[in-house]
């Protein structure tokens, strides 16, 4: 299973391409198979509805700790297997720092959302702020192409997204990328890195088919037409070898901000 991905109508046709690249890669029937929310994604995990599962950071951290999860991958995007949340606003409204937008609203993608949600928001924490009081509304939209919508609607004044940046500090990719070719936004903060997706497995899916699963996984992002499908569904080109202890600084984040 897989989590929101905002590209409505499309996430299907996508999510059955990529069913079917992996059926005929592994041999034996892979339905992948798209969830409505964060939340929803970790319960079919917990549950253990779902044999394998493309997972945000946090939702990797929450289901590892009641459930056997074997982790077979890292997402790879722009070279990077990390990623960084942000706080943007629109390219042409007045505000210039987090300060400024006091009284405003602000968009979030979900409870359960690294980028989205839980880094914009300890960095609006570390700058001594509460987003309770700070913001007039708080609103979670699903995903990330939503906020970007959201702000560029004028629903909301500011969103919360992940970046890749580059060497130079340029951004790479971002939530708001099928949005903004105008350079419709402008980045207001950024958090420090954590690691990118995890996919994972359950005890639902056998032992000899998690490590044929892991070895197609690596071999996919050296497969150009692949690459391309992985693109457009996950904005992801390539998968690494797992290091589970990198994701400890996920758990440090969430168990700090719940502390305060």
């Amino acid at each position: 299973m897989i989590g929101p991905q905002g590209l409505g109508p499309r996430a299907l046709e996508l999510s059955d391409e990529f069913s079917a690249l992996l059926s005929e890669r592994l041999e034996t029937q892979i339905e992948v198979i798209p969830t409505g929310s964060y939340s929803a994604l970790l319960a079919a995990v917990e549950e253990r509805r779902a044999a394998l599962a493309w997972m945000p950071p946090l939702v990797y951290v929450d289901a590892r700790e009641v459930t056997p999860i074997h982790l077979l991958a890292q997402s790879v995007r722009h070279g990077a297997r990390a990623f960084r949340g942000a706080l943007f606003v629109k390219a042409g409204s007045p505000y210039e720092s987090v300060a400024d937008l006091v009284g405003k609203s602000v968009g979030w993608v979900d409870p359960h959302s690294c980028a989205g949600h839980l880094l914009p928001r300890k960095s609006i924490l570390d700058l001594g702020l509460d987003p309770a009081v700070h913001f007039s509304e708080q609103s979670f939209i699903g995903s990330h192409r939503g906020v970007a919508r959201a702000v560029y609607g004028g629903e909301v004044q500011v969103g919360a997204t992940y970046v890749h940046v580059g060497p130079a500090g340029e951004v790479l990719s971002a939530g708001w990328r099928d949005i903004d070719e105008d350079d419709a936004f402008r980045i207001l903060a950024t958090s420090d890195d954590v690691p990118a997706d995890a996919i994972g497995a359950t005890d639902a899916m056998p032992e000899e088919l998690r490590r044929a699963f892991a070895e197609t996984l690596l071999e996919l992002g050296r497969d150009e037409e692949a690459s391309k499908l992985l693109m457009e569904l996950f904005q992801a080109v390539a998968f690494e070898e797992p290091v589970p202890d990198s994701y400890d600084v996920v758990r440090e984040l969430r168990d700090g901000i719940r502390l305060l």
